[in-house]
């Protein structure tokens, strides 16, 4: 019976013998001799405790992501230090040595998916930057943060330096070289700058999927909106009268305050004006024209970045009233004066002049010019037309609007 119990016991020894040996061996073929990861790798200690319970495969795990983020680690330093150096053999062989590890591993990742494009990149692997569905894998967003610095601080030195465009060249297919010349300036430059570049070159973008993917993540257009937009404006004017009360009448002054209501090439004008004329040989008398619902409806005639001009006709409810002056001070002294209603129609331009680029709240200077009917028969015994001309101070008010994007003929 001992003997049998020593033979058990020799046994046990050589089997756990021979599993420490196995396991070793096994672990030391895990990295290759010729692998940038056996300068970094460190030896793994298997547990000794056999029961598989919760501590245990807690340890067993902590112990698995801590060797792969290791060799992980040490892969992304090695491809870090041949791209500053300029290996790009080098570089090209540890990114497919990091592919591999990427195969294998449970838990790390050797490249990040924001990572990819760069890396891909700096691999001449043209074919996955150029492709869609493998672009869209990677799931990125805007601006890639958390993008490995190496990677990102080279390439930004290569667009500063214009080296970007000059190692695209060999992309044969114009389409995926711009394609990918502005899939890597989005990782440095601005989206108002990113989306210049896409306009700049959509017509070259000849692969609809390629501009519709660059128009979907990167492109945007904020700017005011010149089609729909309010303004007010206030100003003097000069009138003469044309007909038969002209023969009575002499030329005057007046104001005017306008509210606008601009809806792409419309144009609605609520307007107060005031003018007040000369009545000829009786200095002591003037006719007084008033209009308090005068509305003029229009159409933008020409439309530059500093220039509007605008014809209308006008229509609306006047008032006439004859005002007695003082001698002493130039008041109205005659209270019981005649009054006369009268409706409105006439037509006119509106002429808009800026100096300065548009802004939230822009100021320009407004010239008007037009005729309208004018009806004194009670007042002055005539009726005719008054010739006016003015020149406004004007504030526009403009909206922020987000724009669409304008492909060119059906390409969408």
């Amino acid at each position: 019976m001992l003997r049998c119990l020593n033979r058990v016991v020799v046994s046990l020894c050589l089997l756990a013998f021979c599993g420490l040996f196995f396991a070793t061996e096994i672990h030391a073929t895990e990295v290759r001799l010729d692998s940038v990861m056996h300068l970094f790798v460190q030896d793994y200690v298997e547990p000794k405790n056999s029961d598989a319970g919760p501590a245990f495969v807690a340890e067993v795990m902590h112990s698995a992501v801590q060797q792969e983020y290791i060799e992980s680690e040490a892969l992304r330093n090695a491809m870090n230090m041949a791209l500053v150096d300029g290996r790009l053999d080098d570089y090209q062989k540890i990114v497919y040595e990091i592919e591999a590890f990427e195969k294998t591993s449970k838990y790390i990742h050797g490249i990040l998916n924001r990572e990819k494009i760069l890396v891909k990149y700096f691999s001449k692997d043209f074919g996955f930057l150029s492709d869609i569905d493998s672009l869209q894998q990677t799931n990125i967003g805007w601006g890639y943060q958390g993008t490995n610095s190496v990677l990102f601080n080279v390439l930004e030195s290569r667009i500063a330096t214009g080296e970007l465009e000059k190692s695209l060249k060999e992309i044969e297919d114009a389409s995926d070289r711009a394609f990918i010349n502005i899939l890597l300036h989005a990782y440095v430059e601005s989206k108002e700058k990113v989306s210049l570049l896409i306009e700049k070159y959509k017509n070259q973008l000849t692969k609809k999927e390629q501009l519709n993917y660059l128009v979907r993540k990167f492109w945007t257009k904020t700017d005011y909106d010149l089609d729909y937009y309010r303004a007010i404006s206030m100003g003097v004017s000069l009138s003469t009268f044309l007909g038969k009360i002209s023969d009575t009448t002499g030329t005057g002054f007046g104001g005017l305050l306008a509210f606008d209501m601009i809806r792409k090439n419309l144009f609605f004008e609520w307007l107060f004006t005031f003018q007040t004329n000369t009545i000829k040989g009786k200095d002591s008398l003037r006719i007084d024209d008033m209009n308090y619902f005068d509305f003029n409806l229009g159409y933008k005639i020409l439309k530059k970045k500093y220039v509007h001009l605008y014809g209308f006709l006008n229509t609306g409810l006047g008032i006439t009233d004859l005002a007695c002056l003082g001698d002493s001070d130039g008041m109205r002294t005659c209270p019981d004066s005649p009054q006369q209603f009268y409706p409105i129609y006439g037509a006119g331009v509106v002429l808009d002049i800026f100096f300065t680029d548009v802004c939230k709240d822009h100021m320009g200077l407004r010239f008007r010019g037009g005729v309208k009917n004018i009806w004194a028969d009670r007042v002055v015994q005539s009726s005719g037309f008054r010739l006016y001309a003015s020149i406004e101070l004007s504030i526009f008010e403009y909206k922020e609007k987000n724009f669409e994007f304008e492909y060119a003929g059906e390409q969408r």
